[in-house]
C-alpha cells in the first residue's frame, strides 16, 4: 500500500512522518538510522508487511522533515 507522508488513511493510525519521528525516537544508535531500520520500525509501528512499504515514499518523506529542520541529518549527501 502507498503510504503519504503527511496523510493517514485510517485517524487511529500515524501517519508516515509520525511513524518515521516514531522509529528515529526509538532508535538508541547514537550514529542515526538506516532506511531498514526506519522500514523496520514503521512496519511494526503502522502493522504493515515489510515488503509493501516503498523506500521512495519514506525517502520522500524524510526529505521532507530534513528540509525544515524537524529532523537532523547525520551522514552523507542525499537520500540514496
Amino acid at each position: 500500500s502507498y503510504l503519504k507522508c503527511n496523510s493517514s488513511t485510517n485517524k487511529a493510525q500515524p501517519s508516515l512522518s509520525q511513524a518515521i519521528n516514531r522509529a528515529l525516537e526509538l532508535n538508541s544508535d547514537p550514529g542515526g538510522s538506516s532506511l531498514h531500520v526506519i522500514k523496520k520500525y514503521i512496519a511494526a509501528i503502522l502493522d504493515v508487511n515489510i515488503a509493501t512499504l516503498k523506500s521512495s515514499s519514506i525517502k520522500t518523506c524524510l526529505q521532507k522533515l530534513v528540509n525544515p529542520g524537524k529532523v537532523t541529518h547525520t551522514k552523507g549527501n542525499g537520500m540514496s
